[in-house]
C-alpha cells in the first residue's frame, strides 16, 4: 500500500530513497532546516497541522527534505502531494490554456 501511496504523491523516482538519515548538512541554516523538517512531522504525527511550504533558495534540500517527510508519510499507509512551485505554476498555467480552448471551441 505505502508503495501505491508513494506512486500517486508526485515525489519523483530520484527522491524515493530521501530522508532525514541521508540529508546532508553543510551549514547552520540546513541543520535549522532539519530540526524544522522532524518537528513538522511530529505534530504531523500528533494531528496538529497538515500542509506546508518550503521556502529558500536552490540547493538548500528542500526537496530532499519535503521527500523525506513524505516517505515517512507514506510508509505509515498515509497519503500525500508533493509538488514544487514550479510544477504548481505549469499546472495553473494549463488550466488557463484548457479554458480558452473549450471557450475558443464553442
Amino acid at each position: 500500500m505505502a508503495k501505491t501511496l508513494s506512486g500517486r504523491s508526485g515525489l519523483r523516482a530520484t527522491h524515493k530513497q530521501c530522508s532525514f538519515d541521508n540529508y546532508q548538512v553543510t551549514c547552520a541554516e540546513q541543520n535549522d532546516a532539519l530540526i524544522n523538517a522532524k518537528s513538522w512531522l511530529t505534530r504531523f504525527n500528533q494531528g496538529d497541522i497538515c500542509s506546508f511550504i518550503f521556502a529558500g533558495t536552490t540547493g538548500t534540500g528542500k526537496n530532499h527534505l519535503a521527500s523525506a517527510i513524505a516517505n515517512e508519510i507514506t510508509a505509515k499507509g498515509q497519503s500525500v502531494v508533493l509538488v514544487t512551485v514550479n510544477e504548481l505554476m505549469i499546472r495553473m498555467r494549463d488550466t488557463y490554456v484548457i479554458t480558452l480552448q473549450s471557450r475558443n471551441a464553442s
